[in-house]
């Protein structure tokens, strides 16, 4: 699924490619990087992500102005005081096919929100984020990417290399403790490397 940018109405020179997510304990990036070695394995056109950099974002800002970035995290923490922490668990291997033909095919494991406590605070961190100019989707599909792939020009081809792709392992059952919810800079170094730089972390209660 392609990410969005959402816009303030503020405006300013300077920005940064900015999103809230929750980070991975080391246990299961570990697992996702056995996982990932599995797939490579099966294909090696696949872009796949680097585990240790593995998350699950929550609502992509885009790229916001620095001013504008202690708005959103006054949001953010607000979020965090109230809720407690809690668990998710991760569930099987999937993909989202986009309609754009420039866009490549995530590859993804799904994230399991069975008691819904994601979902109640994705609402409220929405609602303090509209309270911000900050406009997300109202809806959340939770997921950790682990690769992208580009489009064949066949559909068909491409379809099948995905759910070949996505048939025979899967990473189900882990459970996903959420603790902390954090912001992200996204910055692209030489060479297209891309890394991420912790901007704000605020705990669950």
């Amino acid at each position: 699924m392609p990410e969005k940018i959402f816009k303030s109405k503020r405006n300013t020179s300077k920005r940064s490619r900015t999103f809230i997510a929750i980070p991975l304990p080391e246990e299961l990036k570990e697992k996702i990087s056995h996982l990932v070695a599995k797939l490579e394995i099966q294909n090696r056109s696949v872009s796949w992500n680097d585990p240790q950099r593995a998350h699950i974002t929550l609502i992509f800002l885009g790229q916001i102005a620095q001013e504008r970035i202690s708005a959103a995290a006054s949001a953010l923490k607000e979020t965090a005081q109230s809720f407690s922490k809690f668990q998710l668990s991760t569930g099987n291997l999937g993909y989202f096919y986009t309609g754009n033909e420039e866009d490549s095919s995530v590859i993804y494991n799904s994230v399991l929100d069975e008691e819904r406590h994601l979902h109640n605070l994705y609402k409220r961190l929405a609602r303090n984020l509209a309270a911000e100019d900050f406009y997300p989707p109202e809806r959340l599909n939770p997921h950790i990417t682990i690769g992208r792939i580009k489009k064949h020009r066949d559909r068909n081809v491409h379809t099948n290399t995905l759910e070949k792709l996505i048939q025979d392992e899967t990473l189900a059952g882990e459970k996903v403790p959420v603790e902390t919810l954090n912001m992200y800079e996204s910055l692209q170094e030489r060479g297209g490397l891309v890394r991420y730089r912790l901007l704000r972390s605020y705990p669950l209660q």
